[in-house]
């Protein structure tokens, strides 16, 4: 009977000790814990995918995505004459042909003249600026900036010359309205800059100053919107039609001369030393490469998009107007809306061509030199 109650005794305390915990092998070990699941409650807004901020519009403090540089497609020779010996000063480019403004400083008579040739290959070179046959040429050798406006040339000389010459003609006229360094043209109005930017039409006869710019140390250059876009000192400055100024380009150059404008997409192409340098709207770099010029005198954008560099050279013998193609469409681009009428320009030291049109990629890397069959 007492052993009965002494097993009664034992299992009790057995059962109160497993329920507090149990051991084995010298280790305590607990129950599992088992974690209820987490019900999340649906909803019906719909949240969608995170896209890239190229810094194009919205954001400009975001860094874009670095894109190639243009490839190298041409290089045409400047001078295809017998008898004077020709270097490039200031290009434009518009209508599938190549304006450039060009000095003779080699021989006895000092001159300048306006050259054309066709963008595509360098033929079907042209002097504009010549009367008797060549003999004569009235625009000085001193002449620098060129922009087309509709028919109509119009070459600057820092030395008090405006000079107009009809595109199909060749005839010359001298305005004696004051000079300038370089001359750009855009919706409609021109620009002529010596160091200040001065707004006229095509008589140059009266000009407004745009006191938003009034330090100009380089080109000018325009886009299809109307606004005009200077060299001052390391910075871009831009002004809209009403004249109001901004600083576009802050950083990223050095020693900039020429500036030029894509007006499909804003892009700007700024000739800084012997390199370019391309910028999207918010100023922001996105490609450096070389001009692959000797001495880089100007800078062009034709409505294509594809970029031309006027090199004045050593000589007459290898000054030459190189030729890059567009850059290709990316995401840095997109969404701009630049897709209106174009614009020409042009700089003795520089210029530039605009215009509307799609991206157009080139697949030929091919470097090419025209000859002039006329120079002997």
């Amino acid at each position: 009977m007492r052993t009965s109650k002494v097993l009664k005794s034992t299992l009790i305390t057995m059962i109160l000790l497993s329920s507090t915990g149990l051991t084995a092998c010298g280790k305590k070990i607990t129950p599992s814990l088992v974690t209820a699941p987490v019900i999340t409650q649906p909803t019906d807004e719909y949240l969608p995918p995170s896209t890239p901020d190229y810094g194009y519009n919205d954001n400009a403090n975001v860094a874009p995505v670095q894109a190639p540089p243009n490839a190298q497609v041409g290089s045409f020779l400047v001078d295809g004459d017998f008898l004077n010996d020709w270097q490039a000063k200031g290009i434009a480019v518009v209508g599938g042909s190549i304006y450039l403004t060009a000095s003779d400083t080699k021989g006895l008579s000092k001159k300048g003249t306006v050259i054309k040739m066709n963008s595509s290959d360098g033929k079907g070179w042209k002097d504009l600026g010549k009367k008797y046959l060549g003999l004569s040429h009235p625009i000085a050798a001193t002449v620098e900036g060129i922009a087309i406006s509709g028919g109509t040339i119009m070459a600057v000389d820092p030395s008090g010359s405006v000079y107009t010459v009809d595109a199909s003609s060749g005839s010359v006229k001298t305005l004696k309205s004051g000079g300038g360094k370089d001359v750009t043209s855009g919706a409609g109005s021109i620009y002529i800059s010596n160091s200040t930017v001065e707004k006229t039409d095509s008589s140059a006869s009266s000009r407004m100053p745009l006191i938003s710019i009034p330090s100009v140390t380089g080109g000018l250059g325009s886009d299809n919107l109307g606004n005009v876009y200077a060299v001052s000192g390391t910075t871009i400055k831009k002004a809209d039609p009403s004249g109001q100024a901004t600083d576009v380009i802050t950083s990223d150059l050095s020693s900039p001369m020429d500036v030029a404008v894509d007006s499909r997409a804003g892009d700007i192409y700024v000739l800084d030393a012997s390199m370019i340098k391309r910028f999207n709207v918010n100023g922001q770099l996105l490609s450096t490469f070389s001009s692959g010029a000797t001495k880089p005198v100007g800078i062009a954008v034709d409505e294509s998009g594809a970029v031309y560099i006027a090199d004045w050279g050593t000589t007459h013998k290898d000054s030459k107007v190189i030729k890059f193609a567009a850059a290709l469409a990316d995401a840095t681009n997109m969404g701009s809306s630049y897709n209106s009428s174009g614009s020409t320009s042009g700089y003795g030291y520089g210029s530039s061509t605009t215009g509307s049109g799609d991206y157009s990629t080139y697949s030929s890397t091919k470097k090419t030199t025209t000859t002039n069959p006329r120079k002997p």
